[in-house]
């Protein structure tokens, strides 16, 4: 009887850790608007989403290189990504040249 309990306490306790880490992600937005991501760098923690949002009339895409690449996004479209791993994210729109961001992930 005493092992049962303890089972069900260490499964309670395993439970309540990740659904703590999981309440503290956040997400951010990055939006698109007169050719530029807004903000241009970001610093997130791992875990965190950025969502980005296209406020432009006219196409934009998100190209994280080897994280992959957004499909071309119309006004009011979005594309997320969750960034698991610390590091430097450098993207780009592919659609219109110079047209850079930054993730910082701590």
């Amino acid at each position: 009887m005493e092992m049962k309990k303890l089972i069900i306490l260490l499964m309670a306790g395993l439970l309540v850790v990740t659904f703590a880490a999981q309440a503290q992600a956040e997400t951010y937005t990055v939006s698109m608007k007169s050719t530029a991501f807004q903000p241009k760098e970001l610093t997130i923690s791992a875990g965190d989403t950025v969502t980005w949002i296209n406020n432009d009339p006219m196409l934009h895409n998100v190209d994280l290189g080897s994280l992959g690449k957004s499909p071309d996004m119309r006004k009011g479209e979005t594309y997320s990504m969750t960034f698991d791993k610390p590091g430097t994210y450098d993207y780009e729109c592919n659609i219109h040249p110079g047209m850079t961001g930054k993730i910082i992930v701590k």
